[in-house]
């Protein structure tokens, strides 16, 4: 056995319980103070009544439901503020989306202590959620914006302590999570006017009498029908120098009527607003303006500093690009934030280097942007290369995981998408921009993929196909490599004839790139395209096909330096395995032994070198084998991916069958267990939970742990009725869960 292997399972530490230490206070808070926050002391009350009753020992959920512009964010941000010693660990989740909810978590999760690798959200949030239900201590978890409320279903932990606080517009199913809510309303026609009075009274001197003063704010008030977003906008435009409160009426009614897209259902405050929002264009600076009009392209929360300042170096020529040399100077750039913040058309976090836009005002601008097509298209053009800029390239062809970019992918992916849609909604709009933004697309669905969300990737590489069939002349290359990719996805979701289409589909335009003089020589795409053809037969059963493929993948392979891709390690094991499935174990072992050698954390030839020593009955260096897949897999992705459950898996059923030791086997168990049930629905992956179910409920029945042994068993029956259509029995074998998995996981 090599000397690489991992020390026995009683001295491995990755036996031991998940990390339970602390790592509190944590503070997550996206949003900075309202300066001047006003009113709204009886729901902050209320808030605070219910979250803090240390009587009641339950975990407590508030909602704060309403119209967009009534204030719900604003409320939730003051309250954690006001509290925040209060609570160990506050945290504050833009949930508008699945994506953003994952990142939040990721984001608590980094916090948390947990390293920031190719760990998916899912992961993420199980540990979070995990270490909330288990820490002791009290917590503030906030979802802010809650379009869908469908969506943080599973996203509270399980534990009797603990606060919750949720904003949404979703007023029907707002009960549905929490045992209180309230609506906000929209100030009354005197708040409204104090309120306006509180935010330019020390800005604007009053004029006249006091109470012709108060009767104009009470008029603009009433005007706005006491909404804070529209008053808010009326300060704005006043502290900015935009005319006095007493000619703001008169600015109003010379303005001409135009329609919003705002949720709120009054009409003329519709008009007033949308009037309103005109005169804060025509205030604007043309860098403010031109950052309010990028913003129409993103997605309006968290939108990092980053990407203006690093997506801007190396701007092409024209009009609208010279316009953004002011982003590499950090003075000018902050002045033009100051001039839409001035006008409270957008918050900003100086922490966490971030600005965001209220979902109307990002409305309003797109209506005003449309009107010209040529800066409608300028400006989508200017956005996309900021984020194509600011992402580093991945050349995935040449190595089979880049963490390295997995962040930056992250990071962008909502405003990646955000730019997607407003493509496909008008595509004759943007001709000329689908490779580009094919490309970048590209980017975020193989991050998707590499981080375990097959589902979502596999929509992602779809729509990156359809952009990019609609160019005049498509990237032959990034087509390739969609289909290559979707090809290796499909193989690992164990859906073999759609691998099996898109893997063929890959080898038809390499072929035609190779005619037209696009491969180099030491390009990898072809080999790693023919040893995926190669597992997909192998997954058919096609053994003979599968082996003349794999051949060939390695002859193509030597032409290859091993320093510039790792494609001759992966064609290796894949050929390794492929022998294994053949029969041909000793042969298997041989090559696979020469794989590790070569390339000693090549974790994926780990685990079928364990297989083969297992099946030739060598038990301890099956277990070290599979031990050290384990650590490999943990530093690559931490401990909560799929892979190092497959691991955690497979040693706790060498030491359940194979050394009949159900102790240490169902701790190993119960991580798998734990692990598989926070992933995503793939199909596989359901597979992979019932069989570790089932072997986890074997393992307690060794202990004599009947009740929990019996709710595993039910578990893993009804799973395989769900994947498989045929509920399961306890006359069930062992290789009715096995074979229907993907082959690489048995």
């Amino acid at each position: 056995m090599p000397s690489k292997a991992a020390p026995c399972p009683q001295e491995h530490p990755d036996c031991q319980e998940l990390r339970t230490e602390e790592c509190l206070p944590i503070r997550l808070v996206p949003h900075s103070q309202i300066f001047r926050f006003f009113g709204r002391q009886d729901i902050l009350d209320t808030v605070h009544q219910v979250l803090d009753d240390e009587a009641q020992k339950e975990q407590r959920r508030f909602t704060l439901f309403g119209l967009g512009g009534s204030g719900k964010t604003q409320i939730a941000v003051e309250y954690t503020y006001r509290h925040l010693d209060k609570y160990q660990a506050v945290m504050c989740i833009l949930a508008d989306s699945p994506d953003k909810i994952q990142q939040g978590f990721r984001d608590v999760a980094e916090l948390m202590g947990m390293e920031r690798t190719a760990t998916n959200a899912g992961q993420a949030k199980t540990y979070v959620l995990h270490r909330l239900a288990n820490c002791g201590d009290k917590y503030l978890l906030v979802f802010d914006n809650v379009d869908d409320i469908a969506i943080i279903k599973d996203c509270f932990p399980v534990s009797k302590g603990g606060s919750i606080l949720i904003t949404t517009r979703d007023a029907a199913s707002a009960s549905n999570k929490s045992q209180y809510k309230v609506i906000v309303p929209k100030f009354s026609i005197e708040e409204g006017a104090r309120f306006l009075d509180s935010l330019i009274c020390e800005e604007i001197p009053a004029t006249g009498e006091e109470a012709q003063r108060h009767d104009l704010l009470l008029r603009i008030s009433s005007i706005f029908h006491g909404y804070p977003l529209g008053l808010s906008q009326v300060a704005g435009f006043t502290r900015s120098g935009g005319s006095s409160l007493e000619n703001f009426e008169l600015l109003l009614q010379d303005q001409k009527s135009s329609s919003a897209t705002s949720s709120l259902p009054v009409d003329d405050y519709h008009q007033t607003l949308s009037k309103t929002w005109e005169l804060l264009l025509g205030s604007l600076c043309p860098e403010s303006r031109l950052i309010l009009d990028i913003l129409v392209y993103l997605d309006p929360d968290s939108v990092p500093y980053e990407l203006f300042r690093e997506g801007s170096k190396d701007l092409g020529s024209g009009e609208t690009y010279g316009q953004m040399t002011f982003t590499s100077d950090a003075v000018k750039f902050w002045e033009a934030l100051t001039g839409l913040r001035r006008q409270t058309l957008i918050p900003t976090n100086s922490t966490l280097q971030t600005m965001s836009i209220h979902r109307f005002s990002q409305d309003r601008a797109r209506s005003q942007l449309i009107q010209d097509t040529h800066r409608r298209k300028e400006i989508f053009q200017l956005t996309l290369h900021l984020l194509t800029n600011a992402h580093p390239e991945f050349l995935n062809y040449s190595k089979h995981w880049a963490p390295a970019i997995w962040r930056t992918s992250e990071k962008f992916l909502p405003h990646v998408k955000t730019l997607q849609r407003a493509f496909l909604a008008d595509p004759a709009v943007f001709k000329g921009t689908e490779t580009r933004l094919a490309q970048v697309m590209y980017h975020c669905a193989t991050y998707e993929f590499e981080s375990n969300h097959y589902t979502e990737a596999a929509e992602s590489f779809k729509t990156t196909r359809k952009v990019l069939a609609m160019a005049h002349e498509p990237d032959l290359l990034l087509l390739c490599d969609c289909f290559r990719v979707e090809g290796r996805l499909f193989n690992e979701m164990n859906m073999p004839k759609d691998a099996k289409r898109r893997n063929i589909e890959a080898k038809k335009l390499a072929e035609l790139c190779i005619e037209k003089g696009l491969f180099d020589n030491y390009d990898s795409r072809m080999p790693r395209i023919l040893t995926g053809l190669g597992n997909t037969m192998s997954q058919l059963g096609e053994f003979d096909q599968a082996l003349t493929l794999q051949h060939e993948a390695m002859r193509l392979c030597r032409e290859v330096p091993r320093e510039q891709s790792d494609a001759a390690t992966i064609v290796q094991l894949n050929l390794g395995f492929l022998i294994l499935r053949m029969g041909d174990v000793v042969g298997a072992e041989r090559l696979l032994l020469s794989t590790v050698d070569e390339a000693p954390n090549a974790a994926y030839a780990w685990y079928p070198l364990g297989n083969t020593y297992l099946q030739q009955r060598k038990v301890e260096e099956s277990l070290a084998a599979h031990l050290t897949a384990l650590r490999i897999y943990i530093t690559w992705f931490g401990e909560y991916h799929t892979f190092v459950a497959d691991s955690l898996y497979k040693t706790g059923e060498i030491l359940l069958l194979h050394k009949a030791d159900a102790q240490q086997a169902s701790e190993y168990l119960r991580k798998a267990h734990h692990i598989y049930r926070a992933q995503s629905s793939c199909t596989d992956v359901r597979r992979a939970l019932a069989r570790c179910a089932r072997m986890y409920a074997k393992s307690l029945e060794k202990l004599n742990k009947v009740e929990e042994a019996e709710a595993l068993f039910e578990e893993a029956w009804g799973l395989r009725e769900e994947t498989e259509g045929l509920r399961g029995s306890p006359s069930d074998r062992d290789e009715d869960y096995v074979d229907v998995l993907f082959y690489w996981c048995r």
